[in-house]
């Protein structure tokens, strides 16, 4: 099987994001899996991250960065996690 075209995938992936804004809108929680660091940054409210099968960290929306992100992502972050107990 043949990968759709580009421009058939950036259209559904669209409607995607848009239906999950929809329902976040209206005070539904939406759980993304993603290792798109584009798609995670554009979409999320808050991040939970995870190292070797643990989560290292917590963000909110305005402390988004791809450098915090990669910090709990590769355990390079030895701080005591954003937002875990």
């Amino acid at each position: 099987m043949t990968s759709p075209p580009a421009e058939s995938t950036s259209a559904r992936k669209l409607e995607i994001y848009t239906l999950i804004r929809n329902l976040s809108d209206q005070g539904v929680s939406v759980i993304v899996i993603s290792s798109e660091m584009e798609e995670v940054l554009g979409i999320s409210d808050r991040i939970a991250i995870m190292h070797e099968g643990r989560i290292t960290g917590i963000l909110e929306r305005e402390q988004f960065s791809e450098e915090a992100v990669m910090a709990f992502a590769t355990g390079s972050n030895k701080s005591t996690p954003i937002g875990v107990m």
